[in-house]
């Protein structure tokens, strides 16, 4: 996994379905803050397959990350949207069964990264994530996005 040092940003991927790629912030791009106690999204609930530019601002005193999350099974639809809002001990676990981790964002404390990704057709979650470790520690998911293509 590659963290981020002195305000550069870096990408470490869960997956070939994301590839988070260096890119600047276009106007109405989706941002995501962190703040070390909410994780807040602004930003459209639906986009068209697209490479879509995201900022990630870690306000808070502790490394935290952007991750991505695509729904691979409707029957945890109901379960991942109502954690929305939320903030969860995850102690180490991995996602649920009905999410895959595609993609995580890496922001140092009081940095501010924007990256291109060029996601597929799909339902995301965007989750903020802070870690002991290798391991996840908390998550705050911030968002539900469809993307259709």
């Amino acid at each position: 996994m590659i963290r981020t040092v002195n305000r550069r940003s870096t990408v470490a991927p869960a997956g070939l379905a994301l590839a988070l790629l260096a890119g600047c912030a276009g106007s109405g791009s989706p941002t995501v803050s962190f703040d070390g106690e909410e994780c807040t999204y602004s930003g459209p609930e639906s986009v068209e397959q697209t490479d879509i530019e995201f900022t990630y601002t870690n306000t808070s005193s502790v490394n935290s990350s952007l991750a991505f999350l695509n729904l691979t099974d409707e029957s945890g639809r109901s379960e991942a949207s109502s954690m929305i809002g939320t903030r969860t001990s995850v102690t180490g676990e991995p996602p649920p069964a009905y999410l895959e981790m595609v993609g995580i964002l890496q922001a140092a404390p009081g940095d501010e990264v924007t990256q291109t990704a060029p996601l597929v057709a799909g339902t995301y979650f965007l989750d903020c994530v802070t870690f002991s470790g290798e391991l996840p520690d908390e998550v705050w998911r911030a968002a539900e996005l469809e993307v259709s293509g």
